[in-house]
């Protein structure tokens, strides 16, 4: 944040370190960094406890190479662009086995790569399956090193059960799989509240997974060298 200007988010929902935990609480990051005196400034410290908080349940990615699902075609185009743009990630083509798949259980009419529309899949097959299914696909895939899933969960579309997100978590353990959100908030706030405590990093805002991913990415290239 401290490299970006006022005026580039004027207009943009900020979230800031304090969303972490709710008004008045601090995350069990936030007490720890202060217990431990890990502050550095006031601009650094809050990408520290982010790229902390995704690394804290989810294993170093083996590259930058990520695949999303979104239920938003315009939404997987902006996350895209800002991959390649801004936090320098690649998104790949898939293996063939893996495409072939994915579009085996959407509709006909959309044609599946990475990044993956999610949705006429789920309009077709229930928003669990579809999640489920081609969030597993992807995770298999050998030119993926990590994986964000974007769950649209509101009163009308429905909320579906979340076990399927921790066990495909504990079935690939070497590949890290966030979690983000677009939706009403009173089902968010339950997600995370269900999904975080047993293993599963979750993000209110759907750039946040791509700029936690971005700085462990560079972690891991450093630490190899």
């Amino acid at each position: 944040s401290c490299i970006t200007n006022a005026l580039a988010v004027h207009g943009r929902r900020v979230q800031t370190v304090e969303g972490l935990a709710e008004p008045g609480e601090l995350h069990p990051l936030q007490e720890a960094f202060h217990a431990n005196y890990g502050a550095q400034c006031g601009f650094c410290t809050p990408g520290m406890i982010l790229a902390a908080k995704a690394l804290s349940t989810m294993p170093l990615p083996q590259g930058n190479r990520v695949s999303l699902l979104a239920p938003s075609g315009a939404m997987l185009v902006c996350m895209t662009d800002l991959c390649h743009r801004r936090w320098g990630l690649e998104v790949p083509a898939f293996e063939e086995k893996t495409r072939r798949y994915l579009q085996d259980i959407s509709p006909p009419f959309i044609r599946i790569r990475n990044p993956v529309d999610i949705w006429p899949a789920a309009t077709v097959s229930g928003v669990e399956f579809a999640y489920r299914e081609g969030t597993e696909a992807v995770l298999k895939d050998a030119n993926i090193d990590a994986v964000v899933m974007i769950l649209m969960i509101t009163d009308e579309t429905g909320v579906p059960p979340l076990d399927f997100i921790i066990e495909l978590v504990q079935r690939y353990p070497d590949k890290p799989l966030y979690v983000a959100f677009t939706g009403q908030k009173k089902h968010m706030d339950a997600a995370k509240a269900y999904l975080e405590p047993r293993g599963v990093p979750t993000f209110p805002l759907v750039e946040e997974p791509f700029e936690a991913l971005s700085i462990l990415a560079r972690c891991r290239q450093a630490r190899d060298r």
